[in-house]
């Protein structure tokens, strides 16, 4: 009997000493818990949930909070997600860990880096990483020939200060440089950018974008108090452009558009604003449809919440780092499959609805609907309006649309303009026409008269068509 009474305590004794140590090895060893991770959900994805680990009580399963119910205090869900942020990012602590140390401990983090400026954006940290020049960067002229050495950078990091505190650059620099050097040695460029509006900050970014592919394909965007609202409108006139989008601490911030497959995006808010419910309420939406994916990794990862104090929420934070660094290990994982921003239909009570102005009075004269006519309008629109190329037709995709590309199919220039863009030149030719066709084509095309009020009503709206 004492055999098997010894038997028996050496074993749980050797399983409670596996366990411990299995979880200061997932505290404390990012190569584990990255590891883990992978076991409990696979690869990023293509993933899905190990059905014996998920009998467990682990973090990697914990569920999502539900969306928040029309009477319900966004103060409380919050909490909620709070909670949920910390528990399922659990695995990111090693690397939070190593980049505290890191930013504490480095004493000049630039000193190897090369700092350049792009056209309007002026001090941009590169990393120094090169590859292979391919077939594709050889014909864009971004390389004399196939194998040639190019600097890349694995994606860019852009934290927003506003352009009024100009003069702040040189010290609002400064204090980013730890957290520059760390994402540095992660392949990862920098750069502070000083904005005005959502505008300019869509100007600079499409800029970079098309200048700078190699180093601005992957963009991570990080926005303090005061350029909290340009980010969030910039994203929503143009999601596809953003990779992830982080706000801290801002007093004000605009609902989310009705899309699907929106960036990833963190908010962290100080518990002194809980109490400010419509910009809590709005967040919460964010939340909810950034993580709203098909990819496991993105449906659990990709909209979080955090709450903190006054002196976490004033800087880069860890959490956002590590935040930041898992999106883009997605991101290169699913390469050309990650999801580009699609039109949701208006119908659940939670999305973001823009209200009807209201219509004008119909004139005698426009009673009768001429698609002939607007037909003309058109034209005598296009040939005083240039084109721009864009290769979005997932979005803003509607029967007035639809209706048009198919009338003008053999034009080969159209197929370079976007949606976006069509309902705008589309929507401005029927108020030309005079009052009451557009309220025909209201009737006709409920959606179409959506999108083209939504876009007329987000002042940051930059189009060539415009």
């Amino acid at each position: 009997m004492k055999k098997i009474i010894s038997i028996l305590f050496t074993a749980l004794l050797f399983g409670l000493s596996v366990f411990i140590l299995e979880g200061a090895f997932f505290r404390l060893v990012d190569w584990y818990a990255k590891y883990r991770l992978s076991l409990a959900w696979g690869e990023a994805g293509k993933g899905g949930f190990n059905e014996y680990l998920k009998k467990l009580p682990m973090d990697h399963f914990k569920e999502p909070p539900s969306r928040l119910a029309g009477l319900e205090d966004p103060s409380y869900k919050a909490l909620e997600e709070h909670e949920y942020a910390s528990k399922i990012m659990s695995f990111s602590r090693p690397l939070r860990d190593k980049f505290k140390d890191e930013t504490e401990e480095t004493l000049d983090p630039l000193v190897n880096f090369e700092i350049r400026d792009f056209g309007p954006v002026r001090s941009i940290v590169l990393p120094g990483w090169q590859r292979s020049a391919s077939p594709e960067e050889v014909r864009r002229k971004m390389a004399r020939r196939v194998g040639d050495s190019l600097e890349f950078s694995r994606g860019l990091f852009i934290s927003l200060q506003e352009k009024k505190d100009d003069e702040d650059f040189s010290e609002n620099f400064k204090r980013l440089e730890p957290t520059f050097g760390f994402l540095l040695n992660q392949g990862v460029a920098c750069c502070l950018l000083p904005v005005s509006s959502s505008t300019d900050l869509l100007e600079k970014v499409r800029f970079l974008k098309t200048k700078y592919s190699q180093h601005a394909e992957n963009l991570f965007v990080s926005a303090g108090q005061k350029c909290g609202p340009y980010l969030l409108e910039a994203c929503s006139v143009d999601p596809d452009l953003f990779k992830a989008v982080m706000v801290r601490n801002s007093a004000v911030l605009p609902a989310p558009p009705s899309y699907r497959g929106l960036p990833w995006f963190l908010a962290e808010v100080e518990t002194q604003n809980l109490s400010e419910n419509e910009t809590l309420s709005n967040v919460l939406q964010w939340v909810n449809l950034c993580r709203d994916a098909d990819h496991l990794y993105a449906s659990r990862l990709g909209g979080m919440l955090r709450l903190g104090g006054r002196e976490e929420s004033s800087s880069i934070s860890s959490f956002s780092v590590a935040f930041m660094l898992e999106s883009l290990n997605f991101l290169e994982n699913v390469g050309d499959r990650w999801p580009t921003a699609e039109v949701l239909d208006a119908k659940p009570v939670d999305r973001v609805t823009v209200s009807k102005p209201k219509p004008p009075l119909v004139s005698p004269e426009t009673q009768d609907f001429d698609i002939v006519k607007i037909e003309e309008s058109i034209r005598e629109i296009e040939k005083r309006d240039p084109q721009s190329p864009s290769s979005r037709e997932s979005m803003f995709d509607c029967e007035i649309v639809r209706g048009y590309r198919e009338l003008h199919a053999n034009d080969p220039e159209l197929s370079l303009i976007s949606n976006r863009d069509l309902v705008l030149k589309l929507g401005l030719g029927f108020e030309e026409m005079g009052a009451g066709v557009l309220d025909k084509v209201g009737e006709r095309d409920p959606l179409f008269i959506r999108f083209y009020q939504s876009l007329r009503m987000v002042q940051s709206i930059d189009s060539p068509l415009n």
